[in-house]
């Protein structure tokens, strides 16, 4: 996956890991959420249903606080050293939009990588749950390589 670039204080390059995830789970997640729940709520900060009711979704703008942490995580495995205030130094109304878009294209690219069907269950669907934290049910879309909290 190749970083994106962004000219702010100078170039520099956008990449979200599983490190950047990790990151932002340990700043953001309320103490009461599940991995899960708190994947979700984050991710859905981006986008909006469309009222149309044909499934197709609308960028939104997710907010300062959820901008700054989202940019700080796509530009830590370049600097560690930054922080979300100092990243919120590179917001602006002019350059929002950019930046959205360029976050958004690293976070897209990290989950371009992940499989689009789900990983086979190494035993028996009875007990496949207990042992990988997975749900026996392979068929339906919900099935995934999330463990299950």
């Amino acid at each position: 996956m190749q970083p994106i670039e962004i000219l702010l204080d100078r170039p520099r390059h956008l990449r979200f890991t599983g490190n950047s995830l990790a990151w932002l789970e340990e700043e953001l997640r309320k103490p009461e959420e599940s991995f899960t729940q708190f994947l979700q709520r984050f991710l859905r900060q981006f986008y909006d249903q469309n009222q149309a009711g044909d499934g197709s979704v609308t960028v939104v703008f997710p907010g300062m606080q959820t901008l700054r942490y989202t940019l700080c995580a796509c530009l830590r495995t370049e600097d560690r050293s930054l922080t979300p205030d100092w990243c919120g130094d590179w917001l602006t109304p002019g350059r929002n939009a950019e930046i959205l878009e360029k976050c958004l294209l690293a976070i897209n690219a990290y989950y371009e990588g992940a499989r689009k069907d789900p990983l086979p269950l190494a035993s028996k669907p009875d007990s496949a749950e207990s042992d990988t934290g997975l749900s026996a049910d392979t068929t339906s879309a919900s099935a995934s390589a999330t463990p299950t909290p």
